[in-house]
């Protein structure tokens, strides 16, 4: 299934964008085949939109299952790139135990504090 970007969002910004985009890839999900997503004139993107909009399912998904059913065509170079990091984060993340998960969401919620 094969979802136009555009057509949810203009940029690849904020948790409000990853949200807009959120229930189309879920509601595609639902067909047992490849979700393509078109990002096409979409502008701006981070680790946080990827992370909220896309890389979340590798949770519900695994590595390997999301890798084969979530594809993304025309990024540009720089969102391409961000996206990567945010796949390779997730994974990372994702690999971790409950527990080694609380301990890591800790550690950055005090580096945070600390800022």
């Amino acid at each position: 299934m094969a979802i136009k970007v555009s057509d949810y969002i203009e940029y690849g910004f904020s948790i409000d964008d990853a949200n807009k985009l959120r229930p189309a890839v879920e509601k595609a999900l639902n067909y047992d085949s490849l979700v393509s997503l078109d990002f096409t004139g979409v502008k701006i993107f981070t680790t946080l939109f990827f992370g909220q909009a896309l890389t979340y399912l590798i949770d519900k998904l695994g590595a390997d299952e999301y890798k084969k059913r979530i594809r993304v065509d025309n990024l540009s170079a720089s969102g391409q790139a961000t996206y990567d990091h945010a796949l390779v984060y997730a994974e990372e993340y994702y690999a971790k135990s409950d527990e080694e998960r609380r301990e890591h969401n800790i550690s950055i919620a005090e580096t945070l504090d600390e800022l």
